[in-house]
């Protein structure tokens, strides 16, 4: 797993570090034994915010499926077969 964290003050980097220890230990777990954990968490501010840096990054790069589009096709499917 890819991660970084960015913060810029000290309450920031506390943050930061146990989020992303949070991330590891659930990417870890049994609960994502066949998933793939991505976070990324930055702060938006200014005329920009396609241009804010991430405070905290795990698997941020990486191209994955989001969850509500995971439930839209769950949902779409459960219709389909049930009524």
């Amino acid at each position: 797993a890819q991660s970084a964290t960015f913060a810029t003050s000290r309450a920031d980097s506390v943050a930061a570090a146990k989020l992303t220890a949070w991330a590891e230990t659930l990417q870890n777990s049994p609960a994502a034994q066949f998933g793939t954990v991505g976070l990324s968490v930055r702060r938006v501010a200014g005329s920009q915010p396609e241009r804010s840096q991430p405070l905290v990054s795990y698997n941020g790069r990486k191209s994955l499926q989001t969850a509500s589009t995971l439930k839209l096709v769950s949902t779409a499917t459960a219709l389909a077969v049930l009524g």
